[in-house]
């Protein structure tokens, strides 16, 4: 039935499945409040739901499923699209992110209900090593989550539902069925344990993670991402499969030859012109922000309609190829030396003698426009421990800084990350957060 490249490693099932956090929707795109482009694909292959584009396939005798949704209530709608006669043989997961497979437990309960065998769960290897991560730092991700999605912060002993593979695979996974063959692929592009399918017969080609309706996704600035030159290069091995339907991770399904390569070269470009950008700069001698704010993209790729911004932005690629390049030091030596931050921000405050400056300054900037400027100055006064009335009226308004970015911003993680810090300022939680 299934060939796999990799020994199998197996973890007891044993985590309770709950519904990601919901919350108001901040700026700009967030992918996953786009709807699952419900539907067939192609004879046998369909969409039914998901945290995006769920993907079934009917092999003949069972079906394979990539992706078992966000929430019991999301897994219970996909679940009853299926012929409860066809068992689940196998569970596949796009990628190791959180979120995409919290409904994993409510398909191995569906089996036992049905008498039937529990699904197979199979992931890339790396998908595994990070769902493994996520277990042991689940404090940490269930905050990043809360800050991401501008929602609540959890308690930091509130479990993440996470449920770990059952095999796992280094480069290719085939399911063999009566009515058709699947080929799962190692894809690595959003993180490096993301997958493809190819399904041969109906020509159907499943790119996850690596296709996005928006600019590919990489240097987020709280998850862990992929490597451009890696995700370059799946695109590009992916469109020599001269598939006729294209299912991204979200969005609508893409059909006919041309317009898939298009998709997938268009993305593949955009992300080689960027890795070359940076590399120009960095040979000129110039700073990370110099960079970014340097660096002029050709209208010819960066606007595409394919190739929109608002989930993630062109800076946050250029930051994450820097990285990669350059390492941590942005070329000022006061980084080198990791000075606590109360104390730097003790001395700041102890060399200014005219507070009220300061924050005229910021509140002048504030009131025209320059919102990114005043946190600057602010910061100044801000980042100051204690409960004084100077750092008080200081977080007040970097508060107030913050949260007209947020609400002003069309790129969805800087949006959230603004807003979220706005209420960090105003109303502290009980947990510790960073945000300062």
């Amino acid at each position: 039935m299934a060939e796999h490249t990799t020994s199998a490693t197996t973890e007891a099932h044993d985590v309770a499945v709950a519904a990601p956090p919901a919350g108001p929707l901040p700026g700009g795109l967030n992918p996953e409040h786009i709807a699952p482009d419900i539907g067939p694909v192609a004879d046998g292959v369909a969409i039914n739901g998901g945290l995006g584009n769920a993907l079934t396939v009917d092999l003949g005798d069972g079906y394979l499923q990539i992706d078992t949704g966000p929430s019991l209530q999301m897994a219970e709608s996909m679940m009853k699209r299926l012929d409860a006669s066809k068992p689940v043989k196998v569970i596949a997961f796009s990628h190791g992110h959180l979120g995409y497979n919290f409904a994993c437990q409510a398909w191995i309960a569906r089996a036992k209900q049905l008498g039937q065998p529990a699904p197979t769960i199979v992931a890339q290897d790396h998908a595994a090593d990070l769902i493994r991560q996520y277990q042991q730092t689940q404090p940490m991700m269930g905050l990043l989550l809360a800050l991401q999605f501008d929602t609540p912060i959890p308690p930091a002993d509130q479990p993440l539902p996470l449920t770990l593979p059952d095999q796992t695979f280094s480069d290719s996974w085939t399911m063999l069925g009566p009515d058709r063959d699947v080929h799962l692929l190692s894809a690595p592009s959003e993180t490096a344990g993301a997958i493809a399918a190819w399904i041969p017969d109906v020509k159907v080609l499943y790119v996850g993670p690596a296709g996005l309706p928006a600019q590919p996704n990489i240097g987020m600035p709280l998850w862990p991402t992929g490597h451009d030159e890696q995700w370059a290069a799946t695109l590009e091995r992916l469109a020599g499969y001269d598939a006729d339907h294209l299912v991204g991770q979200y969005g609508k399904v893409i059909h006919g030859a041309d317009a898939v390569r298009e998709f997938l070269m268009l993305n593949a470009r955009a992300l080689r012109f960027i890795r070359q950008a940076v590399i120009d700069h960095l040979n000129a001698g110039h700073t990370l922000n110099d960079t970014i704010n340097g660096i002029t993209y050709p209208a010819a790729i960066f606007d595409h309609p394919l190739l929109t911004t608002g989930y993630s932005s062109h800076a946050d690629i250029v930051r994450q190829v820097w990285g990669s390049l350059s390492g941590w030091w942005h070329r000022n030596p006061t980084e080198l030396a990791a000075v606590p931050d109360a104390d730097a921000a003790a001395a700041i405050r102890s060399a200014i003698t005219d507070t009220e400056t300061v924050l005229a300054t910021a509140r002048s900037l504030h009131e025209a426009g320059k919102g990114t400027l005043a946190l600057h100055v602010i910061d100044l006064l801000a980042l100051v421990p204690g409960d004084d009335v100077i750092a008080t009226g200081a977080r007040k308004l970097k508060a107030d800084i913050c949260r007209d970015l947020g609400t002003s911003s069309e790129d969805f993680s800087q949006s959230a990350l603004y807003l979220t810090a706005a209420k960090v300022l105003t109303d502290p939680p009980d947990r510790p957060t960073g945000i300062r």
